[in-house]
């Protein structure tokens, strides 16, 4: 089964998160995924937080492929490698 691996790394917290998905997974549903489980979980409580997560949530919505995607994350400061891993 195909796999494909995300290392996403939080510039300003200075945190990376590593997670696989199944290769048929999109991989902005898997990000989308990860960085509310991870990344936004406390952003509620706080007005400008809660702007910053809808304004990354819509950039990622809006991507077409993969490299969109690492852009699209770039310009709020998360760096994304994406690598397909085939067993």
């Amino acid at each position: 089964m195909d796999k494909i691996s995300y290392a996403l790394y939080d510039v300003a917290c200075e945190e990376l998160y590593h997670f696989v998905a199944p290769a048929t997974s999109l991989a902005k549903d898997v990000l989308l995924t990860t960085l509310e489980t991870n990344v936004f979980k406390d952003f509620e409580s706080n007005t400008e937080l809660l702007a910053f997560k809808e304004n990354v949530q819509a950039a990622i919505s809006a991507t077409t492929s993969p490299q969109e995607l690492i852009v699209a994350l770039a310009g709020f400061d998360f760096l994304l490698s994406i690598v397909p891993v085939t067993i």
